[in-house]
């Protein structure tokens, strides 16, 4: 929890360092909202006869998320390629189709290196 709580109070900090550990344990908790909102409004719906109200209130939650979360994931994704020795620029690699997703996630998925550039920044 501690992870996702720093995920929030770092939501704007592009210039630290995020452990690998960090990063996935607030992408999860992050993943998990997004996705069991409309999966728990989707299942009230079919039991209960709620109707379309229930789903168009849990997709509209879930463009506020999402718009919520842009930020907070772009900063922490920076952090994170910075704690890999990765420059930051590099994120934008994700643009590309398919391949720039497989190589995004392979860049965060690397072990962090104590390096020139990040050796006095700080691990939050």
């Amino acid at each position: 929890m501690k992870e996702f709580q720093a995920f929030w109070q770092n939501y704007a900090n592009f210039s630290d360092r995020t452990t690998r550990r960090g990063y996935w344990i607030a992408w999860l908790y992050y993943m998990l909202i997004g996705f069991g909102m409309p999966l728990l409004a989707m299942f009230f719906a079919r039991a209960g006869g709620i109707g379309v109200g229930l789903i168009t209130i849990s997709m509209t939650f879930l463009v506020l998320w999402n718009a919520a979360i842009l930020v907070p994931s772009l900063a922490i994704a920076i952090r994170r390629m910075r704690d890999a020795g990765i420059h930051w620029a590099l994120i934008f690699i994700i643009i590309i189709p398919v391949l720039g997703f497989i190589a995004h996630t392979i860049m965060l998925c690397m072990p962090s290196k104590d390096t020139e550039l990040n050796r006095d920044v700080p691990v939050v």
